[in-house]
């Protein structure tokens, strides 16, 4: 502010006129400033002190901003099948296949250093999007959580638990004071819920039911855990609608009988779309990461689709 010897000066060297000419300019700076920020961001203007404050249309500002950080993120899929055959064994078994396209901004790097799918348990898995370093974070989580149930209880996590504990990881951070929320989304992939039971009881399981199912779940930066009933999950950026339609009317009508065959239409529909987009195709490097989990093999693949 102004110093109180500065201030007797200015007094001094103004007359009556001067001094009322002085003030108004003055007022009428502070108001067009002030009424100019709570114009542009009449919101975050005045609740952004706290990152923990609603405003009052009842939302989080920073929520929202972290659910648009996902939607920016990388194509996250993951679509659960029954009891079809992999490249690497003659045996069927429950499916879960991952797709993730990384683009990389030189043709000179291979990889960003961040997995987009880890092995929770031998009957869970985990892909993130969204901020690679805070999917990371979470993912760690989850599998430290894991380790520690395993060791105290002798038994794997079983996945209400886990969802439960990861769903309370994201809603803390809401709320906890001097943090932000995680800016990623999970997918969780299940292999069945007989994988809990013994043997006999599962063997019994099956023939009652024919057959098992894996499941999908997804955990948002709110701590929402949601369960998908038709098997299909997409997460991060992209053409969402159009392609989880012809994902599940294909399953739908039985097409996919092997990993393979969903994993090539995924890739056709990313090249396809990434070429209509792509406006500087000489700067960057496309690279499909394809993951297969099943209850005896958890694999990731890398192809580099194009390179320059």
């Amino acid at each position: 502010g102004i110093m109180p010897s500065s201030l007797s000066i200015l007094n001094c060297s103004l007359n009556n006129d001067n001094k009322k000419m002085f003030l108004l300019i003055l007022v009428a700076s502070i108001l067009y400033h002030t009424n100019n920020v709570s114009s542009s961001q009449p919101m975050e203007g005045r609740y952004s002190f706290s990152l923990t404050t609603f405003n009052p249309d009842g939302k989080l500002p920073q929520l929202s901003h972290a659910v648009k950080a996902t939607s920016l993120g990388p194509p996250v899929l993951a679509i659960s099948m029954h009891q079809v055959k992999n490249h690497t064994s003659n045996s069927s078994s429950n499916t879960v296949a991952f797709t993730s396209l990384q683009t990389l901004p030189s043709p000179l790097m291979k990889d960003d250093g961040t997995p987009r799918f880890v092995r929770i348990t031998n009957n869970i898995a985990m892909g993130h999007t969204g901020i690679g370093g805070d999917g990371r974070i979470v993912c760690h989580a989850a599998q430290r959580l894991a380790m520690e149930h395993e060791y105290t209880f002798d038994e794997e996590i079983p996945i209400n638990i886990l969802l439960e504990e990861m769903g309370m990881l994201f809603q803390e951070y809401t709320m906890k004071v001097g943090a932000r929320p995680f800016g990623c989304s999970l997918v969780v992939a299940y292999l069945g819920n007989t994988l809990d039971l013994k043997q006999e009881d599962e063997k019994e399981a099956m023939e009652q039911n024919g057959k098992t199912e894996s499941k999908l779940y997804t955990i948002d930066p709110s701590g929402c855990v949601t369960y998908h009933s038709d098997g299909v999950v997409y997460l991060g950026r992209g053409e969402r609608d159009t392609l989880l339609r012809k994902l599940r009317q294909e399953k739908k009508e039985g097409h996919f009988d092997s990993v393979e065959k969903v994993q090539e239409t995924i890739r056709n529909f990313f090249i396809h779309e990434d070429t209509k987009n792509q406006k500087n195709p000489s700067s960057f490097s496309l690279t499909f990461v394809d993951g297969i989990f099943t209850r005896d093999d958890f694999s990731i693949h890398r192809t580099i689709l194009s390179q320059t």
